[in-house]
């Protein structure tokens, strides 16, 4: 008995030590699955972390229960969810790129705007809102089954009223801080001003004054072609002020403001501006100014550049507010010829764009011209060219003979001759100023330095002191300096720098030869302690 029950008890043992290596292999391959999900669930966590998954809720859910918490109307609530959607999306124009929020930084700007500042800028916004929903309605409501190639095209393009507004939106949110958010929100356009104020038949009527102005737009950009599109570009980039510090609230124009304008004024009238007014005048100069002083390197004619570029940017100022004044008054009505009769009527503006682009012109030209010359050369040249353009001397209005002329007119007439015209002017023209007219400059100059060191004593003749000598030098100056002028104002220009000039200088030279001759004291300085 007891050896049966032994031998049971060893063949279960047998038995169990059979089953067990029969399961080792399924345990292996347990094991190496469950490693290759470890991995892919580690790669799925990487690329999609919980913790973020559960932050946006969080972000998400707080924005939420912080709007709710604003109370807005239904009215003040679609504004709201415009503007949201247009800040957190990505949007371009004309290759600029504009701030897109996050959930996390809207939900910022909200705190920091507050409950109060929010509402003001929702008040700020609910015109421009209306105004292009109105618009868009009127617009699909006029489109038809069969619409031609043109409607079609004034269809895309429905967009042009709609960009302008998200362009405003994102110019304005796209400040730094939410106060200066603030500011340019409740300054971003001139017409909503106690729109949500009024009742509706009074917003009605409102939208009314608007509304073809936007259908205008939309025509205008439909059928312009795209040259006069590419004006208003110019056009708009130079009237368009938005919001900031510095910028006084009665100059603010947005692009909005600019794009009514151009409705009010329709494609025909913008279309005369463009062809009949001073406009093209002045524009095709500052385009040219442009490129001439772009083209100028400055480095033989040093804050010659700067100086131009001054002038220029000051030209286009003077430009601009004539433009914002024109589109912000002109009517489009019948009286229009007598307000471009009035744009056209301020020639000063014109006057100044033709001299600034004349003056680039010649700059651009001298430039040339001055890499062959050395730098005493130089300075023989600018001072002809101060003679010439000096105003106090030779007053035309007394004496005809005389002339009028800018640093340009000088410039631009050295562009008329050879530079073997000019080198040679140059070396005649040294004879004097590289020798006795030097001499005295440094004579004058010494004698005033020992002016302020010693005194005269009593009884001296003071005309032949230091004083006396500076005067008669200048009086000779001014005497070379006019009779410069002169001759550049009666001769013809080639014929100036062949031989008038230098036959003038060499007769003058002549008399100040007097002046070199008594230039040595007749008395002794007494030093004073």
């Amino acid at each position: 008995m007891f050896k049966i029950k032994n031998f049971n008890i060893c063949f279960l043992l047998l038995l169990l030590l059979g089953i067990s290596c029969n399961l080792k292999p399924a345990v292996k391959d347990e094991a190496t699955f469950s490693q290759e999900q470890f991995i892919e669930d580690q790669f799925i966590e990487d690329d999609f972390d919980p913790k973020s998954i559960e932050t946006d809720k969080v972000i998400s859910a707080r924005l939420d229960n912080l709007i709710t918490s604003f109370e807005l109307s239904q009215e003040e609530r679609e504004v709201f969810e415009y503007i949201r959607d247009v800040l957190t999306k990505s949007f371009s124009e004309k290759g600029r790129t504009y701030k897109v929020y996050s959930d996390g930084e809207f939900y910022d700007l909200l705190v920091g705007l507050g409950v109060l500042r929010v509402k003001k800028i929702i008040e700020n916004n609910l015109f421009m809102f209306d105004l292009l929903r109105k618009s868009e309605m009127i617009l699909r409501e006029s489109e038809s089954e069969s619409e031609s190639e043109s409607e079609s095209e004034s269809r895309d393009n429905l967009s042009a009223f709609r960009k302008a507004y998200i362009v405003n939106l994102k110019e304005v949110f796209g400040a730094a801080s939410p106060d200066e958010v603030y500011y340019k929100a409740i300054n971003n356009h001139r017409l909503s001003d106690n729109y949500s104020w009024r009742d509706n038949e009074e917003r009605q009527r409102y939208l009314g004054n608007y509304i073809g102005h936007v259908l205008g737009l939309e025509k205008i950009y439909a059928e312009l072609s795209e040259e006069h599109k590419e004006t208003l570009e110019y056009i708009q980039n130079l009237v368009v002020v938005y919001a900031s510090g510095d910028v006084k609230r009665i100059d603010i124009y947005t692009n909005l403001d600019f794009y009514l304008s151009l409705g009010k004024l329709g494609i025909d009238n913008i279309v005369r501006f463009i062809r009949e007014s001073n406009f093209g005048w002045i524009f095709s100069n500052l385009r040219d100014a442009k490129r001439w002083i772009e083209a100028i390197e400055g480095d033989r004619l040093p804050g010659i550049k700067e100086q131009l570029q001054i002038d220029f940017e000051a030209t286009k100022k003077n430009f601009a507010e004539n433009l914002r004044y024109f589109f912000l008054y002109a009517s489009g009505t019948s009286d229009f010829k007598s307000q471009l009769e009035d744009f056209d009527g301020d020639r000063s503006c014109s006057n100044k764009a033709g001299a600034v682009n004349e003056a680039a012109k010649g700059f651009f030209g001298a430039e040339k011209l001055y890499r062959w010359l050395s730098d005493e050369e130089i300075e023989i040249m600018e001072y002809v060219k101060k003679a010439v353009t000096d105003p106090n001397l030779g007053d035309p209005n007394i004496d005809d003979r005389f002339g009028s002329y800018s640093d340009g007119d000088f410039y631009r007439s050295l562009g008329q001759v050879e530079i073997d015209v000019i080198k040679r002017f140059v070396r005649g023209m040294s004879i004097f100023f590289l020798e006795p007219y030097r001499e005295a400059v440094e004579f004058v100059k010494h004698r005033i330095k020992q002016a302020e060191r010693w005194s005269l004593p009593a009884g001296v003749n003071k005309r032949r002191g230091p004083l006396g000598i500076e005067r008669r030098f200048k009086h000779y100056e001014y005497e070379l300096r006019l009779g410069i002028k002169l001759t550049y104002s009666t001769s013809d220009r080639e014929m100036f720098f062949l031989e008038d000039c230098v036959d003038f200088v060499i007769e003058f030279s002549e008399k100040f030869e007097k002046f070199l001759i008594h230039k040595k004291p007749v008395w002794r300085y007494e030093h004073t302690e």
